[in-house]
């Protein structure tokens, strides 16, 4: 609005039936414009007390951890072990053990993320 003000050329927001030549039209669409920006301020504000709820009764935020127990505990005890991601991907690929996508073939950085994944703040190697 504030640029077709400025360039001196007129907006007509034909499926509202807001005609910003007018001073009411300004009007209106000044308190739409209000309205909108409140409500994604609302919207914010319950997504974050939503998350804040689901972190104090300790349920795990983000998508579900695909990779099996098993492999998690396993890759957290070789990497703490000393072991390399490289080193853990090449062994489960070798011992025939799925990704957790369902590849045969591991990769260093899926192992990487899995191990942090379960070693970040709050979570654990289940």
């Amino acid at each position: 609005m504030e640029r077709a003000n400025g360039q001196g050329w007129s907006l007509v927001v034909l499926d509202l039936g807001v005609d910003l030549t007018t001073a009411s039209g300004r009007l209106i669409a000044q308190v739409m414009s209000s309205f909108a920006e409140y409500e994604r301020a609302q919207c914010s504000e319950r997504t974050k007390a939503a998350l804040a709820a689901k972190k104090r009764r300790g349920e795990r935020l983000g998508r579900p951890r695909l990779a099996q127990p098993g492999v998690v505990r396993r890759t957290v005890f070789d990497r703490d072990a000393g072991q390399t991601y490289e080193r853990i991907a090449r062994a489960l690929t070798a011992e025939g053990i799925l990704s957790p996508l369902g590849k045969a073939t591991w990769q260093a950085s899926t192992v990487r993320r899995i191990y942090t994944s379960a070693t970040s703040v709050g979570q654990e190697a289940s």
